[in-house]
């Protein structure tokens, strides 16, 4: 294999991690673990979350980070990565955790031929003297639709950004394209400005959405430290009264825009507001001359999921989650209780 880089997904970038940490609480800690040999690099950003009873663990989403230094066959990318899988483990038992949660990122497990989480099951049973399972719980989005940007003319009028580009939008489908261009003819007042008014529009728009839909959020400060940072990005729609009915939150890392967080009320919905929204983040994206627009979490079996197969991006799937259990009993125990108290509360 030829010496390469994969790109690290956002949560393996030393500038979210580092948000992360500011925003969390002192019970959450985050730490990068690494493993270099002369012919190849493997690393991670290792979050440390509190679990139940005064326990914790480790997740580590979308890794590991690889930098093959000089050409390597996949037996010994194997042999290395289970060096790095020790590092992990080690720390984790160091710290007294009880289980690692992992999912993993793609090109990763391109490069090594894995192709669903069955196999990547095997590897680790193999890898680690810990026992090892398919994890039913996931922390983060383990599908999402990336569009390339590469080709996306820029300009600044956003009429004219969709008719310069019409071999990108002859590409999404018939309905992305009608109710883009009828988007247009709204009345929408679009401003991505980052201002503590936009700030308190997009939250209160996010709030109302995930009522209707019944999702739990991350607390306003959260989000009121991750909007100073420069690598977010914010769009707001408003009618010709001035009053918020769509946002949009993203940020930019890594030459990708993704999409993480957004909102529509009915007048959105009913004047195309999200098909306005992906319209001006795509203007963004040609703008700041990304190489790619992640949609963020994708569900076929959610009206979401069926809205960005419009755009016809490349689906990416990030295999597992597992986890490494290194206190079995008390994993078991603790999951035990937890889940029939929940059911004894739905009773």
């Amino acid at each position: 294999m030829k010496s390469e880089k994969s790109q690290p997904y956002f949560l393996q970038t030393s500038q979210w991690s580092q948000f992360w940490q500011e925003s969390a609480e002192k019970n959450h800690q985050v730490y990068f673990i690494s493993h270099k040999s002369k012919d190849i690099e493997l690393s991670a950003f290792v979050y440390k979350y509190p679990w139940h009873f005064g326990k914790s663990f480790l997740y580590v989403p979308k890794g590991p980070i690889l930098k093959i230094i000089n050409d390597l066959e996949k037996p010994q990318i194997l042999c290395e990565y289970k060096n790095f899988l020790s590092k992990i483990t080690d720390f984790a038992a160091q710290n007294k955790c009880i289980f690692i949660k992992l999912d993993f990122e793609y090109i990763f497990t391109n490069l090594l031929d894995i192709k669903d989480t069955s196999n990547i099951l095997e590897l680790h049973k193999k890898a680690t003297k810990f026992e090892v399972l398919l994890s039913t719980k996931s922390l983060q989005y383990l599908s999402t639709m990336i569009i390339g940007c590469t080709n996306l003319q820029k300009n600044d009028d956003l009429a004219e950004f969709l008719e310069s580009n019409k071999s990108f939008w002859n590409q999404t489908n018939e309905n992305i394209r009608r109710y883009t261009r009828k988007s247009l003819k709204q009345s929408w007042k679009i401003n991505i400005s980052k201002t503590t008014e936009n700030f308190e529009d997009f939250w209160h728009v996010y709030q109302y959405t995930s009522k209707r839909q019944a999702f739990a959020t991350h607390t306003k400060s959260y989000f009121e430290t991750m909007f100073t940072k420069d690598f977010v990005r914010i769009i707001i729609l408003k009618d010709e009264q001035g009053v918020p009915h769509c946002c949009w939150f993203g940020i930019i890392l890594n030459e990708t825009l993704y999409y993480l967080y957004g909102g529509n009320d009915d007048y959105s919905f009913s004047h195309q507001g999200q098909y306005l929204a992906h319209l001006v983040a795509l203007q963004i994206a040609a703008k700041e001359e990304v190489k790619s627009y992640d949609l963020g979490g994708y569900d076929s079996q959610k009206g979401f999921g069926k809205f960005k197969e419009g755009y016809r991006g490349d689906i990416v799937n990030f295999l597992g989650p597992i986890d490494i259990l290194l206190g079995s009993n008390t994993y078991r125990l603790i999951n035990f209780i937890v889940d029939n108290g929940k059911k004894l509360k739905n009773l």
